[in-house]
């Protein structure tokens, strides 16, 4: 169970976006706390039931309700306990706030998931490049890289791409200036303080260091990795890889 962060108060706030959604935002950065915030205040929305909402996305530091205006509009009319839609979500923040005093943990259990992967040079194209900057051994760059739980943070550039940090600063690369035409789907990159892997081929300007057999993505099954996951990953051989491709479990 994840504890609430006391000693780093954060202060919600929100506007409109539109007629459809409303957005809660936090200090816009990349920090595991305002995470973890953005995910307890996420649940403690989604916990509430509420038909008109029609999808909760949590990202770095900020959730978005996408409602169904008629439905909520509705839903106001019957509840008899708020104003208007800028009172609900002045009510949630407070409620939320109260809910943390008299709560010391919250019921949001990240995923724990482990991603195997193999740095071979076939694969791990920019492997060799970073460890001569770096000025250590290829196997040092691999064993730190899987050496760290990873959070994503969200989900963004295409479907199923997870941004994931924070990569250890002894091995923290740069994107490319200019972005590479086609990187293979699978392919885990690097870029600056986030890790992460292609879900499909596509263009693409991180430091790619290996690659895994696993799918993250297809239309059926969705995402392999959500927002607020924790991830590790388990270094293996060309071998496994090949095994892991052939029989997909």
């Amino acid at each position: 169970m994840l504890k609430i962060n006391k000693n780093e108060p954060q202060s919600w706030h929100f506007k409109a976006m539109g007629d459809h959604s409303l957005f809660f935002y936090l200090d816009e950065r990349m920090d595991e706390n305002i995470n973890t915030e953005v995910h307890h205040f996420s649940a403690f929305i989604r916990n509430k039931n509420i038909s008109a909402f029609k999808d909760i996305i949590p990202s770095y530091h900020a959730v978005t309700i996408v409602y169904a205006i008629d439905q909520l509009y509705a839903y106001l009319d019957s509840s008899k306990k708020y104003l208007s839609l800028l009172h609900l979500a002045e009510s949630f923040i407070e409620e939320y706030e109260i809910f943390k005093q008299q709560h010391t943990s919250f019921q949001y259990e990240p995923n724990n998931i482990e991603i195997p992967v193999c740095y071979h040079p076939t694969f791990g194209i920019d492997l060799a490049k970073i460890a001569a900057e770096k000025n250590k051994d290829v196997e040092e760059i691999i064993q730190i890289h899987c050496s760290k739980i990873y959070r994503v943070f969200c989900l963004g550039f295409m479907p199923g791409f997870a941004y994931m940090g924070e990569v250890d600063k002894s091995i923290q690369s740069p994107r490319h200036p200019k972005p590479r035409p086609f990187v293979d789907a699978g392919s885990v990159g690097i870029a600056g303080s986030q890790t992460g892997i292609y879900p499909s081929d596509s263009p693409g300007g991180w430091q790619i260091i290996g690659r895994t057999p696993l799918s993250v993505f297809d239309p059926i099954h969705l995402a392999l990795l959500n927002p607020g996951d924790l991830v590790r990953f388990r270094a293996i051989t060309k071998e496994e890889f090949d095994a892991i491709k052939n029989n997909p479990s």
